[in-house]
């Protein structure tokens, strides 16, 4: 169960990555194609977002399920500051959604948050991993 459990985890990880790095490079392409042009892109939008809620369910469903098979709650600190480093991507993802759709209604402060926040969202996912190299190497 552990390793099905592991390879949930990586999968997830991956589905992740692709729509943390995504995410800040479609809405760039956005911002680039000429507005007539647009309505070819923006139904990518909702794929690479749920994506990405689909992917931090499972890493949090099988962390935590690693966690209690492997029995790592008493891990060093790098695995405390590695959750700690994935609550608050959850918050920065949910507020960076929320961001996005004030954005995308023509609030430019919001877009810019947004825009601000996918970038903080790829170094706090590199973060995460570099934690999870220190606490399980």
């Amino acid at each position: 169960m552990y390793d099905l459990m592991l390879f949930v985890h990586f999968a997830a990880l991956a589905l992740g990555g692709a729509a943390t790095f995504g995410s800040p490079l479609l809405a760039l392409q956005i911002a680039r194609t000429p507005v007539d042009q647009r309505t070819t892109i923006l139904p990518l939008v909702p794929v690479i977002q749920k994506t990405g809620r689909a992917a931090i369910g499972l890493l949090i469903f099988s962390g935590a399920a690693l966690a209690g098979l492997g029995d790592l709650w008493d891990k060093s600190a790098w695995f405390w500051g590695k959750l700690l480093l994935v609550a608050l991507l959850v918050l920065s993802i949910v507020v960076a959604t929320r961001a996005a759709r004030a954005g995308a209604a023509g609030d430019a402060a919001a877009a810019a948050r947004a825009r601000l926040l996918g970038r903080s969202n790829i170094a706090l996912l590199l973060l995460i991993i570099l934690g999870a190299v220190l606490a399980f190497h």
